[in-house]
């Protein structure tokens, strides 16, 4: 072979061997928010994962996740510290019923879940701000 074939050839190679990691809510080991709503009369849950690093899921009961649009990365970077700023860590509600809304936040081993019944005057009004961030994540009509 060529030698000059051969170097053009290398780069190729270490390209295409090079794979990106892939993450999913299951195997990603950062912090990540869940999020969603669930109960009616169905008891569906619509639950959607944002990543630390940007990717966003969504998975429905009894489906597999699936990868959605990947929102701005500076959002992202804001929503998470929004997390910490707003305080809500330190809130501790659950509340379960008929229609609910939840925000759960994982980071390493710890986990802090918040739950309320969905509808006005059901929760605080820093809670119900950062969920309404979270959803404009979400670009579906829900019918």
């Amino acid at each position: 072979m060529n030698k000059s074939i051969a170097i053009l050839l290398i780069p190729i190679f270490v390209f295409c061997s090079c794979k990106t990691t892939q993450y999913t809510p299951a195997n990603f080991e950062k912090a990540m928010i869940s999020f969603g709503s669930g109960g009616g009369f169905t008891g569906a849950v619509d639950q959607y994962f944002l990543l630390q690093n940007g990717q966003l899921f969504s998975k429905s009961m009894g489906s597999d996740y699936q990868e959605l649009p990947s929102p701005d990365k500076n959002f992202v970077s804001q929503l998470f510290k929004n997390y910490e700023i707003l305080g809500l860590a330190d809130i501790n509600i659950e509340q379960t019923g008929n229609k609910y809304q939840f925000i759960n936040y994982k980071s390493g081993q710890n986990e802090h879940k918040i739950v309320w019944l969905a509808g006005p005057n059901s929760s605080t009004d820093k809670l119900d701000l950062f969920y309404q961030n979270l959803m404009t994540l979400i670009s579906y009509d829900k019918e």
